[in-house]
């Protein structure tokens, strides 16, 4: 083997580590404008798109008595497998929000009020 093919074949590792990298530092970061909100109730619609709707809208009322109106929700996401029965314990709600700043602000407004509801959020 010569030097030149040595020198690519190292090149070409050190790009695929760096790669590897950039995505694991992007990941952590979208990690960072997350939160988890747990107690939600679960929506019983038929469709995916009417349970994803019913998700929405409770979120978008909890942050409005929360008075986190300003806040951005990018997307939503139920973790886990569906319930096979309408007595389950709910399963948790993954929010993306727009910035990890706006997710310190939700955990800071969420701290007191939510033990109340029998809800708890968390990152």
């Amino acid at each position: 083997m010569d030097v030149a093919t040595v020198n690519n074949c190292v090149d070409e590792i050190v790009r695929a580590k760096l790669q590897e990298e950039r995505e694991e530092e992007n990941e952590i970061e979208k990690r960072k404008a997350s939160v988890i909100i747990l107690g939600l109730t679960e929506s019983q619609g038929q469709t995916a798109d009417e349970r994803i709707q019913k998700d929405n809208e409770q979120i978008e009322e909890l942050f409005h008595k929360l008075d986190l109106d300003t806040v951005s929700v990018d997307k939503t996401v139920r973790l886990g497998k569906r319930p096979e029965t309408s007595d389950a314990k709910p399963r948790p709600v993954k929010v993306s929000l727009a910035s990890e700043e706006q997710t310190t602000e939700v955990l800071i407004k969420a701290k007191n009020y939510l033990r109340m509801e029998s809800l708890f959020i968390r990152t």
